[in-house]
């Protein structure tokens, strides 16, 4: 990206995903990769609060197999793109990118969240300069 005049900026949500061994060396590793910048920013409080007024409204309750579970797949993007856009716009950062591919929706639904935090928000989708 810096050698197309970009200045790459690293945002990481912790969502508390118990397959990531190390979430402070995330940002160590964007860094050495060429980040101008990296940070993590700790999501779980914001997640826990979302996820329990989903369960108190009875929403996403899914069961499978024969066993109920409270989906919150659907709220951690909601709380990644607003808690990430809201990191960016402190440190004057206005483009989303991230590693969706071009298969799924998932860099648009994290860029309409954040929105909400940030109206001068733009897109950029890495897959298009390929």
């Amino acid at each position: 990206m810096r050698q197309k005049g970009a200045v790459p900026y690293a945002y990481t949500a912790n969502l508390g995903q118990p397959d990531e061994d190390d979430y402070n060396a995330i940002p160590k590793k964007a860094m050495a990769y060429g980040a101008e910048n990296a940070r993590l920013i700790d999501c779980r409080s914001q997640l826990a609060h979302e996820g329990i007024a989903a369960i108190q409204c009875g929403a996403f309750h899914i069961s499978t197999g024969g066993i109920p579970y409270f989906n919150t797949t659907p709220l951690g993007r909601a709380v990644t793109g607003t808690m990430l856009v809201a990191t960016m716009k402190e440190d004057d950062v206005n483009i989303w990118g991230d590693g969706s591919t071009f298969k799924g929706n998932d860099i648009e639904r994290f860029y309409r969240y954040g929105l909400l935090t940030n109206p001068n928000l733009k897109i950029y989708k890495p897959w298009l300069d390929a």
